[in-house]
């Protein structure tokens, strides 16, 4: 009897297989965030038309030079917006290397201090770079918007959650993906 239930115990039938543990998700190899081309169109048609408003009526007013000025910059505006709209790169990217940005260019890990997603009333995902580390592209870009964005509660460079594809939570899985040292909230 006792060589039956050794015999028993033994058998592979009753023994549950060993489960396999599931292998770590890689991360992507990159992910893209484009801008929500319909919104900027309708933004750059906006500021066209208030820009036109303000020239057809600036003859009649008492001190044209600023209403003329006015117009100028929005509808310099108007045209920087149309050309986000057409350019067909991402305006973010993240990979294993590091991110980039479509206007400061490949910025590598090793010189991005932080990265988040925010919430509140400018929802959108922001990052910033370490003490004394400047972009490879537009560096005077970056420290003006740097410094408009930080007196406003937001990380260095912002992107909007209205303006892009993409939700900022995305963005930031997508880095916390490689780097989940890098989320913080500077």
């Amino acid at each position: 009897v006792d060589s039956l239930r050794g015999a028993a115990l033994s058998s592979p039938a009753r023994r549950p297989a060993p489960e396999a543990e599931p292998a770590p998700e890689a991360p992507p190899a990159r992910v893209e965030f484009h801008p929500h081309r319909p919104k900027l169109r309708i933004l750059t048609a906006l500021v066209a038309l208030i820009a036109a408003v303000l020239m057809w009526n600036a003859p009649g007013a008492e001190t044209p030079a600023p209403v003329i000025g006015t117009a100028i910059l929005l509808g310099l505006g108007a045209a920087l917006s149309w050309r986000a709209a057409a350019d067909p790169r991402p305006v973010l990217a993240v990979d294993a290397e590091g991110l980039e940005d479509r206007l400061h260019g490949r910025v590598p890990w090793s010189e991005v201090g932080f990265f988040r997603a925010q919430g509140g009333l400018a929802p959108g995902f922001g990052w910033g770079l370490k003490p004394g580390r400047r972009p490879p592209r537009l560096p005077t870009l970056f420290r003006v918007q740097a410094t408009f964005n930080t007196l406003s509660g937001l990380p260095p460079r912002s992107y909007r959650r209205k303006l892009t594809l993409g939700s900022p939570e995305e963005m930031a899985a997508a880095c916390r993906a490689h780097r989940p040292d890098l989320e913080g909230t500077r």
